[in-house]
């Protein structure tokens, strides 16, 4: 009856689409972990329950409430600004459910400052600490491959590449398109791959006879990226402005790819922006198009040396947006709830 009780409550009382909004995605997600989680957390007795994204929220919410914990909410992205085609039952359990949730919580953790401030402005709570995606530069693997090695292309060969999932509005159909207004440059995808996508890219290396410079590879251990792309020549982040999540997002790839030393070419979103202004280390273009696309990988390998990351940006992000500086920030906030 709680579990009902608490999912009443995530609607605002509007119980008439309870049936229909508990069978959205989100709605199922949260009374699944709730029903399945909520008893063997609360076995555990602890200090403090971390819930990861909105799915885990309200079973963190029971166990904290069960046990007397404290409460994280740890949102990775803008949740109810994700990617994808929802429909109206799902948006508006997903914005009661964060709104009503968040509410409990006894701090927030995001991803970047423009989802903190977000947050904090929404829901009138404290700003949420910035804790960043950022490979742990101390546990990076030196890899035995290399992309351009797996690739057999030679150092002459201008290559960029794509770190991340093919999917939808990650903007990798517009890459491919850029390669029909510049010559001789290849594409790698380095990513699990949505297989819709996937056919929809290679038919349009195909229709405009690109293909032979579209390269598509599976993902490499997380501790690997770093070491498996340095010998790339530009790294190119194309997501589409199409959710305030995207507008707002701070991905992996971004400072993967700095930290191999790659200068980036990067969609006009807010962080992707700030990170190119703070570094100097590449060029925004506009995303939508594949001729800015195509003239922003030109301009950058044309004086590539004035684009890569030189050795104060190195340390720069290392002393700023390592996993070591972040791993810290988690450390201190735990102790702070503890005390």
């Amino acid at each position: 009856m709680a579990l009902v009780r608490d999912a009443l409550l995530l609607l605002g009382n509007a119980k008439v689409y309870l049936v229909r909004v508990l069978a959205t995605s989100a709605g199922l997600q949260l009374t699944r972990h709730a029903k399945n989680y909520t008893s063997p957390g609360t076995a555990f007795d602890p200090d403090v329950v971390h819930a990861h994204d909105l799915y885990t929220l309200l079973a963190g919410s029971r166990i904290a409430g069960k046990s007397g914990a404290h409460l994280i909410y740890d949102s990775h992205e803008l949740e109810i600004g994700r990617n994808g085609n929802y429909g109206i039952y799902e948006k508006m359990f997903r914005a009661n459910a964060e709104r009503l949730l968040i509410g409990r919580t006894d701090h927030v953790i995001t991803v970047c400052d423009s989802i903190a401030d977000f947050l904090a402005d929404r829901y009138k709570i404290a700003r949420p600490l910035v804790v960043h995606n950022v490979p742990d530069t101390v546990k990076t693997t030196a890899c035995s491959d290399d992309i351009r090695r797996r690739l057999r292309l030679s150092s002459t060969t201008p290559l960029a590449i794509y770190v991340g999932g093919v999917t939808i509005n990650r903007g990798v159909e517009n890459c491919i398109r850029a390669l029909d207004h510049i010559d001789g440059i290849h594409l790698a995808t380095i990513g699990k791959r949505y297989a819709p996508v996937e056919a929809e890219i290679l038919r349009i290396a195909d229709e405009l006879g690109v293909r032979d410079r579209v390269h598509l590879i599976d993902p490499v251990h997380p501790h690997e990226v770093v070491s498996f792309i340095h010998t790339a020549d530009v790294s190119l982040i194309p997501i589409q402005n199409v959710c305030l999540s995207y507008q707002f997002c701070f991905p992996n790839k971004l400072l993967e790819s700095l930290m191999a030393g790659l200068p980036v070419v990067v969609a006009r979103l807010h962080e992707l922006t700030r990170m190119v202004e703070l570094t100097k280390a590449g060029l925004v273009v506009d995303e939508t198009d594949p001729k800015s696309i195509a003239d922003g990988i030109c301009a950058v390998l044309s004086d590539r040396n004035c684009f890569v990351p030189t050795p104060q940006t190195r340390a720069l992000l290392d002393r700023t947006y390592s996993w070591q500086r972040q791993k810290e920030k988690l450390r201190l906030l735990y102790e702070q709830l503890a005390a």
